[in-house]
């Protein structure tokens, strides 16, 4: 099986921001730091609109809806791109950092 590859920094984290607290806004800022990003040139991945694209959003970072597991919110979602295999995943992602949406 072909591994992905990613030319940009990753971090992988499982969380909801439903309710975008403080805390998960530090969390994101700090780990922005970490990676010498802003959190505005972070992409979220996620397969609800209301908790995990939304949420995203209004921190600032682009968010991709997946909908491989669950494509329920794909007519309603804001999201900056919508993600149907993880296999397109890095294509995805390559389309919305050179567009710069």
């Amino acid at each position: 099986e072909s591994q992905v590859r990613l030319e940009v920094p990753i971090m992988f984290a499982a969380m909801s921001y439903g309710a975008v607290s403080l805390n998960v806004h530090k969390s994101l800022a700090r780990a922005a730091t970490e990676m010498g990003v802003a959190i505005n040139e972070m992409v979220h991945v996620g397969d609800r609109d209301h908790n995990d694209i939304k949420g995203a959003q209004a921190l600032g970072m682009k968010a991709i809806l997946f909908t491989g597991t669950r494509d329920i919110d794909r007519d309603i979602t804001s999201a900056d791109a919508i993600c149907t295999h993880h296999r397109e995943l890095p294509g995805v992602i390559r389309r919305l950092v050179s567009t710069g949406q």
